[in-house]
């Protein structure tokens, strides 16, 4: 289920697309950023292109899990990437990275494959096509809440829409604990890094210039999207942090459950 918060009312939405007002374009370009749940929000994305007979280009401009599935492309050929994401739908594409790579850019070798963007030329290329774009353009190792470092979110250029993706499981949770570069949440909120986060924070954290807005240029369309509403003690949280949020004047705010999550695994194990 997916919850569109408007003016202090939830509202059900059928689909990501209707939910993020993407129904009349045809080609978006998407970048998602913030903690954990970027990569499930973007195969749901793709999954839906699919079924309007749209498919989408999935890539990173940071580095994403390469998945053993027939719709990964690693190499830059446009003749290969047409032809996968006509068969399967949608084609997620990147260069693989070395184990090298993997020490000097990550801080050591991960036990799954991770593969980096491709190159400039080839994205312009991509995005020429005049088809659905959703890049991943951020990292937070799996954490549910998430501060960029200076170098981040790598939002590209081109850009129409920005979703910040906050899980709800960090409310209550040390600093420490849940966020992703916990001594820059801790800077932003002026708190301690063991301290509490609580649904005010992760508010702040969206709505910060050094937070979740970091990178978002003029023209783009920005969502928060808080996952894992799962309890009802989630679902108080999440209607505190649209508040929160809406006092900041962020107005554009989505918030799903794990029933999302485990559908896109299901999707995967059905490929």
């Amino acid at each position: 289920m997916i919850l569109s918060y408007e003016s202090g009312r939830m509202t059900q939405k059928k689909s990501y697309r209707e939910a993020l007002r993407l129904e009349g374009s045809v080609s978006p370009i998407l970048s998602i950023t913030g903690a954990g749940g970027k990569t499930t929000t973007a195969l749901h994305l793709a999954y839906e292109y699919k079924d309007v007979g749209n498919p989408a280009v999935v890539m990173t401009s940071t580095h994403l899990a390469i998945w053993d599935q027939p719709w990964f492309l690693l190499e830059e050929s446009m003749e290969k990437l047409q032809q996968i994401r006509r068969r399967y739908g949608q084609v997620w594409v990147g260069i693989p990275m070395t184990k090298r790579q993997k020490k000097e850019d990550l801080g050591g070798s991960l036990p799954m494959q991770k593969m980096k963007a491709v190159s400039e030329v080839f994205f312009k290329e991509i995005c020429e096509l005049g088809v659905p774009v959703i890049v991943e353009a951020d990292g937070a190792r799996r954490m549910p809440c998430k501060v960029p470092a200076a170098h981040e979110p790598v939002i590209v250029p081109r850009t129409t829409t920005v979703c910040s993706v906050y899980g709800l499981d960090a409310i209550g949770q040390r600093i420490c604990d849940c966020c992703f570069r916990s001594e820059l949440a801790a800077e932003v909120l002026g708190k301690r890094e063991t301290d509490r986060l609580e649904a005010a924070d992760l508010a702040k954290i969206a709505a910060d210039g050094n937070g979740g807005c970091k990178g978002v240029k003029r023209g783009m369309d920005h969502w928060v999207i808080l996952n894992k509403a799962d309890t009802d003690q989630r679902k108080e949280s999440a209607e505190e942090v649209c508040r929160e949020l809406e006092r900041y004047g962020n107005r554009r705010i989505l918030i799903t459950f794990s029933e999302e999550t485990e559908r896109s695994e299901m999707f995967v194990q059905k490929q």
